[in-house]
């Protein structure tokens, strides 16, 4: 749940004027189409469907996102600067890989997810038969404006066929000529069966400062944003406003999510990125990291300091000491910045969960719940579909998955559901190709314990990770979450829907009660070897115009592995992070909305670098 802050940081007040409203802490205003002030803006719909190089966005379902997508140009929001953005289903971008759903509000919050602009805060979806749903973008050739707008798009609805009969159509406008926010509501229906009324509002990277359109001015109490209706964001004349605030953007890897260890294998390097996410320039900032080992005693516990950082600046800390996994279970890194000063708190704390397997049984569990046989809560979805889906990166290949389990908390009605396993071969390495699909009968599950679901044949997993499902084949059937410990989260939790993954809601708090039962697999004698012990990198096709993929070739002894794309003029355009592990892998690349040039791809481990060139022909 999202929640309410004290109103210092939200720098609003509700309805006191009937045509514009803020200012936020940061300055920001908002005025709309029936204001007469300078900055108040004239409703006009833009089309850009049919402009040249306009993208379609693809892949849109039920609470999910798709990108990252290059602006093409930076866009000051707030203090810092974006140029990638995600598309929301829910109609919004956001300027980091998170997604939102419901519960919406129009309240600002520390609560992920933050650095969002929400121009239609709402239950939208973009599946069932004959969705008549849209969404596109478009970048000025001039690389001054970027446009998203979503095209009839329907509320969700239970029941056949999945949405509602009535439709919006809305869009955004980011100006990079005045850093002005524009929303524009060409139809919109005033409410949703499932989450009434629509927001409309912005809100900065740590949560801490945001501005939301009034729904109830006067002339349009408590409703969503009419038909033929703007709203303008207005950027502050002047950066006047000091703020400090430190905090940790990740240990270890982006989003801070789960690894597995080997018992007593090799020495652990423990990081984190510490980022200023202020405007006010930080002396060296104190880190503290420790850890907790499965026996609940701590084996580290260190403090160190950041170099001075600038505002939007990142640095990567290491620990001093290394992670030596001497015990079986679950360990918490835990990174902890102090500041003084520092305004908001929320984003000062990651801590990533570490989970050290015995390799040296035949049967070895994966599960980031280990050890734990009740559910703190369940989930299930409204209806008769969705599911709940994990992402795994094994510590070890090639492995053998021989069995599934999953924690099912109640079947009202007897229904069944089926278990499904995806190679993460996707863009932006999400699910694509499926591996296996179990349905599994209800006479079969066990309520309140774990049901095993065993393979007819082993997925057999090379290098890479792969994504395990449970998806509802009827009401009323729920799925086990962990919440304890509270504080230790894989944060690698999905919402499933058809085609549709995005990054579970509640991510940062509950674990879906899943796991696999896996073995070592040897390939039989004659068959195709390991792969050979050399990094390498292939880029097809090369010329590209809508998408290539990045062969990948890893050997054993390579480690945290990032993938980054740099455009002709050097800027950052994308930029994946690959992982370890022996063997083969790809990245599948989006560039539909790249200008044409001549690109970098950089491959960089802890111990070599490989750069190759591709030219993209054709941005449209």
């Amino acid at each position: 749940m999202r929640h309410l802050l004290p109103m210092l940081l939200l720098g609003y007040a509700w309805g006191a004027l009937a045509k514009q409203g803020g200012p936020d802490v940061w300055g920001y205003r908002w005025y709309d189409s029936e204001d007469t002030s300078i900055h108040a803006p004239v409703y006009k719909w833009i089309d850009i469907t049919e402009k040249p190089n306009a993208v379609q966005v693809k892949l849109l379902a039920d609470d999910n996102t798709r990108g990252p997508f290059a602006m093409n140009f930076d866009f000051h929001f707030y203090w810092y600067d974006v140029n990638t953005f995600w598309v929301g289903s829910n109609g919004y971008i956001i300027f980091e890989d998170a997604q939102y759903a419901a519960p919406f509000s129009a309240q600002v919050s520390q609560n992920l997810p933050n650095n969002f602009i929400g121009a239609f805060l709402n239950d939208l979806t973009f599946l069932g038969p004959n969705n008549p749903a849209e969404c596109w973008y478009w970048i000025s050739p001039t690389f001054d404006t970027l446009i998203v707008s979503w095209i009839k798009v329907p509320y969700f609805n239970t029941g056949f066929p999945g949405y509602t009969d009535s439709t919006n159509t809305f869009q955004l406008i980011l100006s990079r000529v005045d850093n002005s926010i524009t929303f524009q509501y060409r139809n919109t229906f005033p409410t949703s069966p499932y989450s009434g009324i629509s927001f409309a509002g912005i809100e900065n990277i740590s949560g801490s400062v945001g501005l939301f359109w009034s729904n109830n001015p006067p002339s349009y109490p408590n409703q969503t944003p009419p038909d033929n209706y703007a709203i303008r964001f207005v950027y502050p004349a002047y950066d006047t406003v000091k703020v400090t605030d430190a905090g940790t953007h990740y240990a270890d890897n982006p989003r801070t999510r789960g690894i597995f260890l080997i018992h007593n294998s090799s020495p652990y390097p423990l990081k984190a990125e510490i980022k200023n996410f202020g405007t006010q320039k930080l002396n060296p900032v104190a880190v503290v990291m420790n850890v907790k080992d499965p026996a609940n005693g701590t084996p580290i516990s260190t403090t160190v300091y950041t170099d001075t950082l600038y505002g939007s600046e990142t640095e990567m800390v290491y620990s001093p000491f290394e992670l030596v996994p001497s015990l079986v279970g679950r360990y918490k890194f835990n990174v902890i910045t102090n500041y003084p000063g520092d305004i908001a708190n929320k984003n000062n704390n990651k801590i990533l969960e570490i989970i050290v397997i015995d390799t040296t049984q035949q049967e070895i569990e994966l599960s980031y719940v280990p050890g734990i046989n009740f559910a703190g809560s369940s989930i299930n979805w409204v209806g008769d579909a969705g599911g709940i889906g994990l992402h795994f990166i094994p510590p070890f290949y090639p492995i053998a998955i021989k069995k599934l389990h999953f924690f099912i908390t109640s079947n009202f009605f007897n229904s069944d559901f089926s278990a499904k396993i995806y190679d993460d071969d996707g863009i932006n390495g999400l699910p694509f190709t499926l591996l296996d699909s179990v349905y599994v009968d209800n006479s079969t599950i066990v309520v309140n314990g774990w049901t095993t679901v065993t393979l007819n044949a082993p997925v057999i997993i090379n290098s890479g990770g792969f994504y395990v499902s449970w998806n509802m084949e009827g009401e009323g059937i729920a799925l086990g979450m962990a919440t304890t410990p509270a504080d230790v989260i894989s944060r690698r939790s999905y919402e499933v829907f058809e085609y549709g993954w995005g990054i579970y809601r509640f991510g940062e708090d509950h674990d879906p009660m899943i796991k696999l039962t896996v073995e070592k697999y040897s390939y039989p004698v004659g068959s195709e070897a390991a792969p050979t012990e050399q990094l390498s990198m292939q880029i097809i096709p090369n010329p590209a115009s809508i998408q290539t993929e990045v062969l990948i070739h890893m050997p054993a002894n390579q480690r945290n592995c990032r993938l980054t794309i740099f455009s002709p003029q050097g800027q950052v355009v994308m930029q994946e992070h690959v992982g370890h592990g022996a063997g083969p892998r790809s990245k599948k690349l989006d560039v539909s909305s790249l200008p044409a040039g001549i690109y970098l791809a950089v491959l960089q481990t802890e111990a070599e670098r490989i750069v190759k060139k591709f030219a993209i022909t054709n941005g449209s």
